[in-house]
């Protein structure tokens, strides 16, 4: 069984996950920028403080056992996220909407600090 406070640290390494993914993702564009300067300082700051994150969120979830074992999108609309625990394995179903509401939240969240 999942805790509440277990599935909290789950959800934010999710969505730490997605928001290095989107970020890295949209790196080389910024590179083509005129002031590409200003932004990749920026967005290099944001990934390392994100990477930061996501790998303690890893090791404490490892530490209490919980590991994501696979994650995929079951339509345009889901993913399915299969997780590890020391009693059972459990699939977790996130609305691929909400997912990028997140990571819009967390990066915008991040960006006002």
């Amino acid at each position: 069984m999942i805790s509440i406070e277990e599935r909290n640290q789950l959800h934010q390494y999710l969505i730490d996950e997605l928001a290095i993914q989107s970020l890295q993702k949209d790196h080389p564009h910024l590179e083509k920028l005129k002031m590409k300067n200003i932004y990749l300082v920026f967005v290099d700051t944001l990934l390392k403080e994100l990477k930061d994150d996501y790998y303690k969120s890893k090791h404490l979830l490892k530490r209490r056992g919980v590991q994501v074992i696979r994650w995929h999108r079951t339509s345009e609309y889901f993913s399915d996220i299969q997780i590890r625990t020391a009693g059972e394995d459990l699939h977790l179903n996130y609305a691929n909407q909400a997912l990028k509401t997140a990571v819009e939240e967390e990066l915008s969240k991040r960006y006002i600090r």
